[in-house]
């Protein structure tokens, strides 16, 4: 349940915020990344985790342009 409520979360937002949004959290795996190679970070599955995230962001992203284009035809 919790993967349907973030995905519906993700459709109701705006193609401006999505892209926010996925800046937010390629910031983040940053982040994660460079605890993971200083040894600080105690959860390492976070960063499959964020990166499967942006990639939903990038989906529902993606499905709002094909909706768009395909709206403009």
């Amino acid at each position: 349940m919790k993967r349907k409520d973030e995905l519906s979360g993700l459709r109701s937002l705006t193609e401006q915020k999505l892209s926010g949004k996925i800046v937010e959290e390629q910031k983040r795996l940053t982040t994660l990344m460079q605890q993971k190679a200083l040894g600080s970070l105690k959860n390492v599955r976070e960063i499959s985790s964020v990166k499967k995230s942006i990639a939903r962001i990038h989906t529902v992203l993606d499905q709002k342009l094909a909706e768009k284009i395909k709206e403009s035809k």
